[in-house]
């Protein structure tokens, strides 16, 4: 079997777990050495303030508390991606403003987003889906134009670059995730990062249940516990240590899919634009439906090659809880899309084994 998702341990996670162990602190906070540690890591690499978190939508409805976005307030997302950040502002009373995806690239696009603003807009929440980078050149003009905050959820894109900047530093906010499945993982997790040092400073006190010096117990804001444990921090740490690795595997793996499908028609792949240089979370693929049924080559190629294959997002529209809306875009997204197994540690004999198993379901069923 040839499963969707692996976890990969490189180097240091067993050692360091063991010694925050030995060190007995194993809770939250600053004062976890590996904590600070991690944070100081993407610090360094960032050039911006870095505040982790216990995972990638306590990032989402943190950053939401920072911006003080309140109930009634608009919030722009796209209709086809991981919909944490729209259920998360449900929750706080914000109102999830859906604008459709471009059908080369699946992010956000800028001009449905800037026919969605009114004057209750206060943000837009700029999803990198699969780790290519949204046009975060448009998404910031007509934020500035109309005053909005951009929130850039990142989970899935870490260490992707636009125009040679690293995402979550492209907006006024980033939000990553350290879930097992993620290029880098801690098993839970997330981050925050932002450039704006007030922001990093009020975010860090309503993570921290409101509470600005230790061993003090008088809330100055309300607060929330959203810290990271030092536990998880370490393994998140070591993963760091093998972050070259890390990168290059998965730049290699996406590579090999492409050079193994690109040049069928009924394969289609995310338009890359100039501008973006992609770390994959992910490799997706639209599927000609005409062609090959998604259901149909998803069964196949589980149960008879054994490779695990799984459907894409479900598009905004079709959730049963957000208000009518359509998204026509993300609708076919939905419909036609498949993810292929990609985690860091697959081989390219497995990937050219995928790949000619799905041109054999593909050619049996023309």
């Amino acid at each position: 079997m040839i499963s969707w998702g692996n976890l990969t341990f490189w180097g240091n996670e067993k050692k360091y777990v063991s010694d925050a162990m030995d060190s007995m602190w194993i809770s939250g906070g600053s004062e976890g050495k590996y904590v600070k540690a991690f944070e100081k890591s993407f610090e360094d690499i960032f050039k911006c303030h870095a505040l982790t978190t216990s995972n990638g939508t306590s990032s989402l409805q943190l950053i939401y508390r920072g911006l003080d976005l309140k109930i009634d307030d608009e919030i722009l997302v796209p209709g086809y991606c991981f919909l944490a950040g729209a259920n998360v502002a449900l929750q706080l009373g914000i109102k999830p403003v859906f604008v459709d995806v471009k059908l080369d690239t699946w992010n956000m696009d800028p001009i449905d987003m800037k026919n969605k603003i009114t004057e209750k807009t206060k943000a837009i929440l700029a999803v990198h889906t699969f780790g290519n980078l949204c046009d975060m050149d448009s998404i910031n003009s007509i934020a500035k134009q109309n005053n909005l905050y951009v929130i850039e959820d990142c989970a899935e894109s870490i260490f992707s670059k636009y125009d040679g900047k690293y995402c979550g530093t492209l907006g006024d906010v980033g939000a990553f995730s350290f879930h097992s499945a993620k290029t880098i993982t801690t098993g839970e997790g997330g981050l925050v990062t932002t450039k704006d040092k007030e922001l990093s400073k009020k975010m860090s006190l309503i993570r921290g249940h409101g509470l600005p010096n230790k061993g003090s117990y008088l809330h100055t804001i309300v607060g929330h516990n959203f810290r990271l444990s030092n536990l998880l921090a370490a393994i998140g740490f070591a993963q760091m240590e093998q972050l070259d690795t890390i990168i290059e595997n998965k730049k290699r793996i996406y590579n090999r899919y492409v050079e193994n499908l690109n040049h069928k028609k009924d394969f289609i792949f995310q338009k890359i634009e100039n501008k973006v240089d992609p770390v994959m979370w992910l490799t997706a693929i639209k599927l000609d439906c005409n062609l090959i049924k998604k259901d149909e080559l998803i069964s196949t190629l589980l149960n008879e090659y054994k490779i695990e294959v799984r459907s894409g997002f479900v598009n905004s529209s079709d959730i049963s809880y957000f208000e009518k809306h359509e998204v026509p875009n993300s609708k076919s997204l939905d419909d036609s899309l498949i993810t292929l197994p990609s985690h860091s540690s697959l081989t390219n004999y497995e990937i050219d084994y995928i790949c000619e198993s799905m041109l054999k379901t593909k050619n049996k069923n023309e």
